[in-house]
């Protein structure tokens, strides 16, 4: 049996989310593997351009495969192959960062990518 403590990280990236229209809930959030992508809040220390923050850290796009296999391994054996990345990113991010970031996901085989907004009120 493994018992794993969540803990709850500290934002340190300025995000506004696009909208979205249809939305789908994710049932089994231990699957989940968080990235988020914005501008540094304290841009005196990081700078203005935009960061990758995986738990409380950021990192460079080249490490991306990295924690993807760091966060699999503490998964079960039969869930390995079911986690989901899922990409919180900033409305204002040049989509060229997203791909190299999908890039890199790819280098893994982490193909099941969700991307995180806000829901789109009518």
């Amino acid at each position: 049996m493994v018992a794993t403590i969540v803990k709850p990280y500290e934002l340190m990236v300025v995000q506004v989310l696009p909208e979205a229209t249809q939305l789908r809930k994710i049932e089994k959030k231990s699957l989940v593997t968080y990235f988020n992508v914005g501008e540094p809040k304290n841009q005196s220390t990081y700078g203005e351009s935009p960061k990758i923050q995986f738990n409380d850290v950021f990192i460079e796009l080249n490490s991306i495969p990295y924690q993807v296999e760091k966060a699999r391994n503490l998964l079960s054996e039969p869930e390995k192959d079911q986690l989901i990345i899922s990409l919180k990113i900033d409305e204002s991010v040049k989509m060229g960062l997203v791909n190299d970031i999908e890039s890199q996901l790819k280098k893994v085989n982490a193909l099941k990518i969700l991307y995180n907004t806000f829901k789109y009120q009518i």
